[in-house]
């Protein structure tokens, strides 16, 4: 096997706040090269994404800028097999970088490999953060979460003669079926079509479960209200917790989304 692994963290919401990147290089299974670096952003860090990766702007002060830093990403992923955890995050990260520089992305071929492991990994295994995929099957000290996903692509597919189809086989995060919100944490973004949020949080608590204003890594569920769905179809926007769910949710987190009309059943 031969790839590139390649991790990258942003300061807030924004794809084009890029703060970091993390490089590992795999060849015949083994690792030949590694490269990390901070990258100076003049956005501001959200405490919420520096809780994620524990970056801050003070880390990044000295560190070179994104348009610094091109000649190497060409040098490590031009024509390369590259592997991210939820690749559609890093492919989006980079083309709105290169994009507003003006400049052209090296090419090469990136896929995800959550999916996969969703996958092939028993549903009894309820975690599947990055951490805890690395703790529970590599057990040993990492250096990074782009060498935890190399060791697990390799502890995976290392025998896979035709490892890549694997996984284009399987490119779809799936999430699981609510069927009770009792001990769930609930969060709503949105003003909702049929209540206000003050009732639909009690109601969240008479089924048993909990609402809360925050999003972070302990909810369950984030409900989407019908305008916010509306104006996500009409141009694409989300609210803050949405993106933050979503981000979450790509980097292995058990975070359902759902529409108001899906909730609705749940609280009855």
């Amino acid at each position: 096997m031969n790839f590139i692994s390649m991790v990258i963290k942003t300061a807030n919401q924004w794809p084009d706040s890029i703060c970091g990147i993390e490089l590992i290089k795999i060849e015949e299974n083994k690792e030949t090269d590694s490269f990390s670096t901070f990258i100076h952003t003049s956005q501001s860090f959200d405490p919420f994404y520096t809780s994620v990766h524990g970056i801050e702007a003070n880390d990044v002060a000295n560190s070179p800028t994104f348009e610094q830093m091109i000649p190497v990403l060409e040098q490590w992923l031009q024509n390369e097999t590259v592997l991210s955890f939820h690749h559609e995050f890093e492919a989006q990260c980079l083309n709105e970088c290169f994009e507003q520089l003006g400049k052209l992305k090296p090419i090469f071929t990136h896929y995800s490999v959550l999916p996969y492991f969703k996958n092939k990994i028993d549903e009894s295994y309820f975690s599947y953060t990055l951490h805890d995929l690395t703790n529970h099957f590599i057990q040993e000290d990492v250096y990074n979460d782009a060498e935890k996903i190399a060791k697990l692509v390799v502890h995976f597919l290392q025998n896979e003669a035709h490892w890549t189809a694997k996984l284009v086989e399987n490119t779809v995060i799936t999430q699981k079926e609510i069927q009770s919100i009792f001990q769930k944490t609930v969060v709503f973004t949105g003003g909702l079509s049929g209540m206000r949020r003050a009732e639909a949080a009690k109601l969240v608590m008479q089924a048993g479960g909990a609402f809360s204003n925050t999003m972070s890594k302990k909810v369950d569920l984030l409900v989407v209200s019908n305008s916010s769905f509306e104006k996500f179809n009409n141009n694409g926007a989300q609210s803050s917790k949405w993106v933050k769910a979503a981000s979450l949710q790509n980097a292995g987190h058990e975070i359902t989304i759902l529409t108001e009309d899906e909730f609705l059943p749940l609280i009855k």
